[in-house]
């Protein structure tokens, strides 16, 4: 997610494609909206998996079925079985700063 004037991206873009995909968004400040768009839908979809395993628990399912069952489907998603594992393991430990989901 990159923003600038396209001069000054194409001047960039060796570089940042030794570090990523990068796709040119816009003018300045684009990229910054686009990796808020992200930041939104991750957090929505960690809260969507959250919310999902709690009903599976309350089902008398096991989480771990449900999880496995849904791979492949239209539910699936790496939040699903990256943080949907965590979840299920109880396993809390923070993997980033809660500041980065945060909004300037």
């Amino acid at each position: 997610m990159v923003g600038g004037r396209d001069e000054d991206v194409a001047r960039a873009l060796p570089v940042i494609a030794e570090i990523g995909r990068p796709v040119h968004v816009g003018g300045p400040g684009a990229g910054h909206a686009a990796k808020l768009v992200n930041q939104t839908i991750v957090t929505l979809t960690i809260e969507a998996v959250a919310e999902a395993l709690v009903l599976a628990e309350r089902c008398g399912l096991d989480p771990k079925l449900v999880r496995e069952a849904l791979k492949g489907g239209s539910a699936d998603s790496r939040v699903l079985q990256v943080h949907g594992t965590r979840m299920i393991d109880r396993a809390y430990t923070p993997g980033a700063k809660a500041t980065v989901m945060r909004l300037p």
